[in-house]
């Protein structure tokens, strides 16, 4: 075989091996986009109860080839010599890419986020469940029923949410309560309690029975049932719970109701019973304040 020839059949096979590895990055760069497009962070059932959310290391993954992909197209497409080709790598990496990351967001705009982990007291790990996208709230404590490297399957026995208008109840926390979204708790008498936000109370769960308090309801549940014998009391939330007996509407969510505050007279712990004498006591000089005349136009 002569030197011309091998020389040829040199260049001839680095065109072959050229064309199947843009072949494959292609079929890889759809793949992915596909996939970052169409597979939600999480999805749910309302006829199953069931919530799935895939785990941190699943999305990582499928974001990251999703980009990688994306920068070897645009690479791909510059050293490309073929016109044709090296347009096909370019429209898909610029059109393509950010296309599936809008159909992503349309599909899955609010997709359910884990902000707080709590052990029952029926041994079971529940997890404070968030779903929000401008002023759309949604929220649920989730049962972990299912945990794998891909996902994490929740049963979830009711949802509330946490839109205008708003609906409720303060409560005090244990001292050293941390300030975050999401807070989950587990009474004394065994309530599974979620705190969105400071000290507000939107939901309760009770594993024993299976009731699940949420919207309205939920005004109903006492400051103190997140307080045993010994607890120390958050003070801020205390603060919150005055400023709004000040504000003077007692219809309103997170106003407190009386006959809670007249039970926490005897609770155990001596640090609600004196909480509970204030608040009463701010409540009786708040009704007691006297009213402005009414304007008599006749």
């Amino acid at each position: 075989m002569s030197e011309k020839q091998e020389v040829m059949e040199t260049r001839s096979s680095r065109r072959m091996m050229s064309r199947r590895v843009y072949v494959v990055v292609i079929l890889v760069a759809v793949l992915s986009f596909m996939a970052q497009a169409l597979i939600p962070a999480s999805w749910e059932s309302s006829t199953a109860e069931t919530i799935v959310i895939l785990t941190p290391v699943t999305r990582w993954a499928i974001n990251i080839v999703a980009f990688v992909s994306f920068c070897i197209l645009i690479w791909t497409a510059f050293k490309c010599r073929r016109w044709a080709a090296a347009r096909v790598a370019l429209e898909l990496g610029l059109l393509a890419y950010p296309a599936c990351l809008i159909v992503a967001f349309i599909l899955n705009p609010a997709p359910w986020t884990i902000c707080s982990t709590v052990a029952g007291p029926d041994h079971q790990t529940y997890r404070f469940l968030d779903s929000s996208v401008l002023y759309v709230k949604r929220m649920t404590i989730g049962r972990l029923e299912g945990d794998s490297l891909l996902y994490q399957r929740y049963y979830y026995p009711g949802m509330t949410d946490g839109d205008s208008l708003y609906s409720w109840a303060s409560v005090i926390r244990p001292a050293g309560a941390e300030e975050q979204l999401g807070q989950l708790y587990c009474s004394t008498s065994g309530l599974i309690v979620g705190v969105r936000s400071s000290n507000q109370c939107y939901m309760t769960f009770d594993p024993s029975s299976g009731e699940f308090l949420g919207r309205e309801v939920v005004e109903e549940v006492s400051p103190f049932i997140l307080l045993g014998p010994a607890d120390a009391l958050q003070q801020t939330d205390i603060e919150r719970i005055q400023s709004r007996i000040r504000e003077g509407e007692p219809d309103r969510p997170g106003y407190p109701k009386e006959h809670h505050l007249r039970q926490g007279l005897d609770h155990p712990n001596p640090e609600v019973q004196r909480v509970a004498k204030q608040l009463l006591e701010e409540i009786q000089a708040d009704t007691d304040q006297p009213q402005p005349p009414v304007a008599n136009d006749l």
